[in-house]
């Protein structure tokens, strides 16, 4: 057993031993299973929105090489963020998932990059 587990000092700590408990008194004594069924969803909401990045990023892409990824922006333009309506400002990204591909396969985060896009990136045809 880690000796640490009753020091309520540490945040983890106080989240099992004072936090949970008081959300299960208090508000939902199926609070676990509850936490349980979120936890579930958000994953599966994960998975659908990846699946959707992949299948978004197949119609958009033009080529690519070791450095430089083209994508048709007008293509990705017509794929609006359903909750807001809105694209990335500079490149015309819309929250599916596509930074996160490309964070995955090439090892750099682009959508956060400086001027919040990068330009081999956001070039379009």
């Amino acid at each position: 057993m880690d000796s640490t587990n009753a020091d309520v000092a540490l945040t983890r700590n106080r989240l099992r031993l004072e936090l949970l408990p008081l959300l299960r008194e208090k508000f939902n004594p199926q609070f676990d299973d509850a936490l349980l069924r979120l936890a579930q969803q958000a994953a599966e909401s994960v998975e659908l929105l990846d699946a959707l990045a992949d299948a978004l990023l197949n119609q958009v892409l033009l080529d690519e090489s070791a450095t430089v990824c083209r994508l048709d922006a007008a293509q990705l333009a017509t794929h609006r963020n359903r909750s807001s309506g809105k694209l990335c400002g500079g490149c015309g990204y819309a929250g599916t998932g596509l930074d996160r591909k490309w964070a995955s396969g090439n090892g750099s985060d682009w959508h956060n990059s400086s001027r919040n896009r990068a330009p081999s990136i956001c070039q379009g045809d």
